[in-house]
């Protein structure tokens, strides 16, 4: 097969961040193996979770009127990133800033954006740079956007109620008081196990790729499942498979035995158990490299379905690596953020005019579609406050007053209503299929019900 080569550390990042993602409800999910019940709960958007969640308890201090950051004419951000792997983050936070601005901001207050700290990859520096923007750079809210925002950075940010933005995947999005995710909350089997939300899961991350398989139906579509050892795939692998047979589907091989790395790995025995198995989807929770590898093998083996992962949608990167691009020939990715460059729309074009605005290059990376996203939510909760703007009035706009992105223009993030964004997602993904050098749509982005299941 062609050897496939990367030139962005991204990949390595995106593969820690798909392995948290996919664990969704998954962190002491042997407690639903043998599931027999599942309970639609709807998302976070406008299902029963949106009452259920007003009963269940979120960690963190209650606002104290703190004006750190804030001035009559300016509201301070911080924000920290890997800059190797998300470009295009800050400058689209600016954008976003500079087109509030230029209308005079929000009661009078213009957004001031810190220039960006990157953390390198580091969980380390992701924490000290947190500390520095609130203790040093006395910010009021900080922008996240690194697959290193681990709970000791999250949680001093609650503690110090800085309103927090970021990428729901990791635990810290779940279940804090001043932590928001710009999908909501993609780990709920993080949340204690008394949450009504515990253990749920889901239904975008089996439901989109069925709907591509009509005119079959049920059992008549079979799904293989291969993911490395790594316990976050194992676990990844169970939440599929729950979801699968819950929704009437069948699972055909659930295989949890690829090495962690594919280098030197003969992939012909693993391609062999997914032919053999009869399946006519499979899914790939590997690192980036190893779909690859595993992908091109399948198809130069004859495998005629569809193969799907979570990883490999990173616009611009096809047209840089034509062995990539052959080697993803066909491939499905399941995007939870929407297709950025490709899918066009409404809140789409608002991003590219408020770059040109901003003299920033109109092209839509997936960092700058979360900065962006992100900018748009701190918006909302500030105009949500009113004209007294302190933590007390921001936790208040935060607490139900606000539905994140209803303001916004269409074909961009789910609402979410809080706080049930804090214990689910807002449940939406779209499709797309690598063809040629470039990532296709192949659906619209839509919302899914979220399960939670029980004995």
């Amino acid at each position: 097969m062609p050897r496939v080569r990367s030139k962005r550390s991204w990949h390595r990042v995106a593969s820690a961040a798909t392995a948290v993602f996919m664990t969704v409800g998954v962190i002491g999910a042997s407690g639903v193996a043998g599931a027999t019940t599942a309970k639609d709960v709807g998302n976070a958007s406008a299902g029963s979770a949106v009452n259920t969640a007003k009963s269940q308890k979120l960690v963190g201090p209650k606002g104290t009127g703190l004006t750190r950051g804030i001035s009559s004419s300016q509201i301070k951000v911080g924000c920290v990133y890997t800059a190797a792997d998300f470009a295009g983050y800050e400058q689209a936070i600016g954008a976003a800033f500079s087109a509030i601005n230029a209308k005079g901001g929000v009661n009078g207050r213009k957004f001031s954006l810190v220039p960006c700290l990157d953390d390198a990859n580091s969980p380390q520096t992701n924490l000290t740079d947190a500390q520095q923007l609130v203790n040093q750079n006395q910010v009021f809210s900080v922008f996240t956007l690194s697959a290193d925002t681990l709970p000791s950075t999250t949680t001093f940010l609650n503690n110090n109620q800085t309103p927090t933005f970021g990428w729901g995947f990791d635990p810290g999005f779940c279940g804090n008081k001043w932590v928001f995710g710009f999908t909501g909350c993609l780990a709920p089997g993080t949340l204690p196990t008394s949450n009504a939300f515990h253990n749920s899961f889901s239904s975008s991350i089996v439901t989109p790729m069925a709907k591509l398989m009509a005119p079959l139906t049920g059992k008549q579509i079979s799904f293989c499942l291969q993911s490395d050892t790594l316990p976050a795939s194992i676990s990844a692998n169970h939440q599929e498979a729950t979801m699968i047979s819950a929704l009437g589907y069948k699972v055909g091989l659930n295989a949890n035995n690829f090495p962690t790395s594919s280098t030197g790995v003969n992939p012909t025995p693993f391609v062999q158990a997914i032919i053999n198995s009869g399946c006519n989807i499979t899914y790939l929770s590997l690192p980036f490299a190893s779909i690859a590898t595993l992908s091109y093998s399948l198809k130069a083996a004859g495998y005629k379905g569809k193969i799907m992962d979570f990883t490999t949608y990173v616009p611009g990167l096809l047209g840089s690596s034509a062995a990539l691009a052959g080697a993803l020939a066909g491939e499905y990715i399941n995007v939870s953020t929407g297709p950025t460059q490709e899918g066009g729309g409404a809140y789409a074009n608002s991003e590219v005019a408020a770059l040109k605005a901003a003299g920033q290059p109109a092209f839509l990376t997936l960092g700058g579609m979360i900065g962006y996203s992100e900018a748009q939510m701190l918006i909302q909760f500030v105009k949500g406050a009113g004209k007294t703007l302190n933590t007390t009035t921001f936790l208040s706009a935060a607490s139900g007053k606000v539905v994140s992105y209803s303001n916004q223009p269409g074909h961009g993030p789910g609402l979410i209503n809080w706080p049930a964004g804090h214990f689910v997602s807002s449940d939406g993904s779209s499709t797309v299929q690598v063809e040629g050098t470039k990532y296709v749509p192949k659906d619209s982005y839509a919302q899914y019900p979220t399960y939670v299941f029980g004995k």
